[in-house]
């Protein structure tokens, strides 16, 4: 196996040991592989054909929010659903995605690189 190296704040370690305790990982190597692993599989998807996607972002509203809608401003011919919701200084969005496989893909590669922003797509 290959060994990496991956840098966390106190408190997000805090929390990540609390997750590895209570899913009964024996290491947090094996938790990172699992987290990996839900990773990877969450950003291979299929984007042949029409596709429809339920998509979740996490972000900082004023880091993030502006840069977060403009994105989805361009690809608003996707979004054939949206929920925005603010908990304190984070902002949700939950979203239904439904078009041709190579425009969603753009459209998730762009939210995907935005420094803070945490996405989560789940094919429907």
């Amino acid at each position: 196996m290959v060994v990496i190296s991956v840098s966390l704040s106190g408190t997000e370690l805090e929390k990540f040991d609390r997750l590895v305790g209570h899913f009964g990982y024996d290491s947090r190597s094996s938790a990172v592989r699992d987290a990996l692993h839900h990773f990877i599989a969450s950003h291979q998807l299929e984007f042949d054909g029409h596709v429809h996607l339920a998509l979740t972002l996490v972000y900082v509203a004023e880091r993030s929010q502006e840069k977060v809608n403009r994105i989805l401003h361009t690809f608003e011919d996707l979004v054939s659903t949206a929920l925005h919701h603010h908990l304190e200084k984070t902002c949700v969005d939950a979203l239904i995605l439904h078009g041709e496989g190579p425009r969603v893909h753009l459209l998730l590669d762009a939210l995907t690189k935005l420094d803070g922003v945490r996405v989560t797509p789940a094919p429907i």
